[in-house]
């Protein structure tokens, strides 16, 4: 087990050989982590998150080359009571909401929920402040291109605009 600094690790958590948490990372209550799994650095993981490493579980056999890996990138957030199964990578800056049972990869900068977890919404990861945007597509196709040159257009259209544009590229 390899364990980063500043992680926070709550109460009745199994973490299995093999598994490798990176820095600053905050890990809840009752979360099982089983042999295979890498966890990036700034990842939230919420309480009662289950990571799998064996999609076809047998009783009475146990063989390591059926076991399968799974990848958490930095800065994802995993929802209490989610299923995280095995063999899947999970992309930068993602969201999963809580009690999702995640059974696919899934890219970066997305909020995926449900089960099976499927994709939401697009996050545009503002680096300078170290925060998540959360894009609405129809809200900010309602903006208005023209106002945003008038003086008097308020600095938030602005930024959501200049988001907005951020959220176009992302999609290509």
């Amino acid at each position: 087990v390899k364990i980063g600094n500043n992680v926070s690790i709550g109460q009745n958590v199994y973490i299995d050989k093999n598994v490798a948490i990176g820095d600053n990372c905050k890990i809840q209550n009752n979360v099982s982590i089983y042999d295979g799994v890498t966890i990036g650095n700034n990842v939230f993981i919420g309480p009662s998150v289950v990571f799998t490493n064996d999609k076809y579980p047998n009783v009475g056999i146990w063989n390591d080359d059926l076991k399968l890996t799974t990848n958490i990138c930095d800065d994802v957030s995993i929802g209490a009571n989610s299923t995280i199964l095995p063999g899947i990578e999970i992309g930068c800056r993602t969201l999963i909401g809580a009690g999702s049972v995640v059974t696919k990869s899934f890219k970066e900068n997305l909020v995926i929920y449900g089960n099976p977890a499927v994709e939401d919404k697009k996050i545009v990861w503002d680096v300078t402040n170290k925060t998540k945007k959360i894009l609405n597509e129809p809200f900010l196709k309602k903006i208005d291109k023209n106002n945003l040159k008038n003086k008097n257009t308020h600095k938030t259209q602005i930024e959501i605009y200049q988001i907005y544009e951020l959220y176009k590229a992302l999609q290509s």
